[in-house]
């Protein structure tokens, strides 16, 4: 069982836990860390494998309805470095091969 908590920069947390064949542990992401996008889910394949700053902010997702329904939080991506919303339980932190190096 991986259980994951992201602390936004608001103050927020955001537990999630999931269960997969190769991973196990528990990671506790920060505003300013870099992570890795990594799905559980193997059907989910929008930016896994993509390394990213979380810049400790979260937008909310709403339904059809108009009514919150989830949080996304807000990366920055090391390849482009453009801004990307990600489900906060899909982030890992990177390991130290993965950060980028300042220029």
């Amino acid at each position: 069982m991986t259980k994951v908590t992201v602390n936004f920069s608001d103050g927020r947390q955001m537990q999630s836990g999931y269960s997969t064949k190769t991973s196990s542990g528990t990671y506790e992401i920060f505003p300013n860390d870099w992570c890795c996008v990594d799905p559980a889910n193997p059907l989910k394949k929008k930016h896994r494998g993509r390394v990213c700053q979380f810049t400790g902010n979260s937008r909310e997702r709403k339904d059809i309805a108009g009514k919150p329904s989830s949080l996304s939080a807000v990366v920055r991506f090391s390849d482009t470095g453009k801004i990307g919303y990600v489900d906060p339980s899909d982030l890992v932190p990177a390991s130290p091969e993965q950060i980028p190096t300042e220029k």
